[in-house]
């Protein structure tokens, strides 16, 4: 028996520990009500059994990325972020609708509103970073051809972007034909791409997405050009970058760790969660856009710092 919906998380044995505080926070504080699927990469039954005893339903991710990596960070990202493209498949025709969630982020408020897409829904990029940036946004790693091969490309590289770490699927339409085209892409652009996952889903959806509120993929402490003192907005944290929440550094690491001891008897409560301000939806919007050249202007002096100290 299946819901009509579906949050989704995508883990290997090094993040499915920490799926346990999304899938937390997600319902006593983001009102889910619907189904919970984990993709799972290289993971045992065994260690499943914690999900499967609470009703979460386990998708098998198989590895279809083969190729040796030539240059670009390719090589340091894990494989697991390539099984986020499973989000595409078939089997998840079952469900008129998936959100997926980075592990990395904490859930605040209400989240149902990412269900009121009918369309692909996503964050445009930090800063309002554009497609190039998913390719090139440190020139350390790049040769002359690489860059030439990404310029090849075609699509508008200057085209608005989205961040993939919070995104609605509409997956009542999944198709093989399709998810056999997006895992074509990954690997004709392996190692071309800096974001490797990201830079897929990006050209896959390529002008056919919709960009959801700041809110609903809050980079609080990456974007700290916006003038605020707490994220007191967000709806999804999404704690990208070092600290993780899960580490003790971490400013949030208090939250992340009291929704993580909830997560045992956390089906035995009540979906809840507080409704999302829309002024403060709308407010935060503005000041993201009001401040993000103060943001692009301290990235162009940290890429020019780079650039002139690397080994070219």
């Amino acid at each position: 028996m299946y819901k009509d919906h579906a949050l989704v998380l995508v883990v290997d044995n090094n993040y499915l520990e920490y799926a346990k505080q999304v899938i937390a926070c997600s319902r006593l504080q983001g009102h889910w009500n619907e189904d919970y699927v984990l993709i799972t990469h290289e993971i045992s039954d065994e260690k499943c059994r914690w999900f499967t005893d609470r009703g979460v339903h386990i998708f098998k991710a198989k590895s279809f990325i083969n190729k040796s990596v030539k240059e670009n960070k390719a090589d340091v990202w894990p494989e697991v972020v390539y099984a986020k493209l499973y989000l595409l498949h078939p089997y998840f025709a079952r469900w008129k609708k998936l959100v997926y969630l980075d592990t990395d982020v904490i859930v605040r408020k209400d989240i149902r509103h990412l269900l009121s897409y009918e369309n692909f829904a996503a964050r445009e990029e930090t800063m309002g970073q554009k497609l190039i940036y998913q390719f090139i946004p440190d020139l350390k790693y790049l040769s002359k051809s690489h860059k030439d091969a990404i310029h090849s490309l075609p699509h508008n590289l200057m085209a608005s972007s989205f961040n993939v770490g919070v995104m609605m699927i509409p997956s009542a339409n999944n198709t093989q034909s399709q998810f056999d085209h997006i895992v074509e892409m990954a690997e004709k652009m392996y190692g071309l791409a800096y974001f490797p996952e990201q830079a897929v889903f990006n050209l896959f959806y390529f002008g056919r997405w919709k960009n959801i509120p700041y809110v609903y993929n809050d980079f609080f402490v990456h974007d700290w050009f916006i003038p605020r003192k707490t994220p007191v907005e967000a709806v999804i944290l999404h704690l990208m970058g070092n600290p993780k929440p899960w580490q003790e550094e971490s400013p949030f690491h208090e939250e992340w760790k009291l929704n993580y001891q909830k997560a045992n008897d956390c089906f035995n409560h009540p979906p809840g969660g507080e409704k999302p301000d829309e002024k403060s939806v709308k407010k935060l919007d503005k000041l993201s856009r009001r401040f993000r050249w103060v943001g692009q202007l301290g990235r162009t002096w940290w890429k020019t710092k780079r650039f002139f100290n690397s080994d070219k």
